[in-house]
């Protein structure tokens, strides 16, 4: 009983303090913390595409599909006619015969253009298709479009493919990143942005793709450099400057008939070419393009673009 009596009394002694200080802590309350951040998604809201407004995609009277970059970046998509796998009713064109045959939108080709402007009709390239660097979005209008794009090589019944370049901002930064594979393919790329102040910013984004083939004698070569500069006149104008410089240099062939190869009657590795080294496919672009846009109000804005 005397050896109860000392425990009791040591656990009073010992949970007092406690008990003490729970009562005697003074109380508060804490501010509102307010978070902000801006959430990556593969779906976009919005196109300018199809109206040459911002309108939301469900309001658009046409089938538009929008590929973003996160959805480009996450699925590593290298060319167009990568990503173009993500959109219904579209046969993408391979690398290799990119110059030559252009997307096909519910049968019919369809035209390329970059930011708004046509830059792609068949062999008459000026925009190198196999590079997705320094692209932020790819917007596919299918059905007819000659009424906002008038009558190229596809819009009056296949479509529009247009990229939008991503444009320079007021925040520092940017990637370089090395990709390596069979075949002794080597790909180096990146896009760096600068602010340089008083409104001003700068954007570099290029890379360079130098492979063979797992067709005999087939190999290619490609470089691309495409800089941005863009001033910010007042608060509702701006001006943005954009080039590219690219290099692409391959031997356009496609294959053999899968029905010759797969059967195993022909070498599936086989070039049937001429034995005498082929000159390659070579195309040198050299393009500029100005755009002077005004906000008139938040939904309200004018774009003048020029390109050469």
């Amino acid at each position: 009983m005397k050896t109860s009596i000392i425990a009791l009394t040591a656990a009073i002694a010992i949970t007092s303090p406690a008990i003490a200080q729970t009562r005697g802590a003074p109380s508060w309350t804490s501010d509102t913390i307010v978070v902000t951040g801006k959430r990556e998604s593969y779906a976009a809201p919005d196109t300018a595409a199809a109206t040459r407004t911002d309108t939301p995609l469900i309001q658009v009277p046409q089938s538009v599909q929008v590929l973003t970059r996160t959805l480009i970046q996450e699925q590593d998509r290298r060319t167009l006619g990568d990503a173009l796998v993500n959109v219904s009713g579209v046969t993408p064109t391979r690398s290799e015969e990119v110059l030559f045959i252009p997307p096909i939108v519910r049968g019919f080709p369809a035209e390329v253009y970059l930011d708004g402007l046509p830059v792609f009709a068949g062999n008459q390239q000026a925009y190198d298709p196999n590079s997705l660097v320094g692209i932020e979005r790819i917007d596919v209008l299918k059905g007819p479009t000659a009424t906002l794009y008038g009558g190229g090589l596809g819009t009056p019944l296949g479509g529009v493919i247009n990229l939008e370049s991503a444009r320079p901002s007021d925040k520092a930064g940017g990637y370089v990143a090395m990709r390596a594979g069979s075949f002794s393919t080597w790909n180096p790329y990146g896009d760096i942005n600068v602010p340089l102040g008083n409104g001003i910013a700068a954007r570099v984004a290029g890379e360079y793709q130098k492979n063979d083939s797992w067709i005999d004698k087939v190999h290619g070569e490609r470089w691309s450099i495409q800089p941005s500069l863009s001033f910010q006149i007042d608060p509702a104008t701006d001006v943005l400057l954009q080039g590219q410089f690219s290099h692409r240099s391959n031997l356009e062939y496609s294959g053999l008939p899968a029905d010759a190869a797969l059967a195993g009657t022909i070498d599936r590795h086989a070039f049937p070419g001429s034995p005498i080294d082929q000159p390659p496919t070579t195309n040198d672009i050299r393009m500029g393009m100005a755009t002077l846009r005004h906000s008139f109000s938040g939904s309200v804005h004018r774009t003048d673009p020029d390109i050469r």
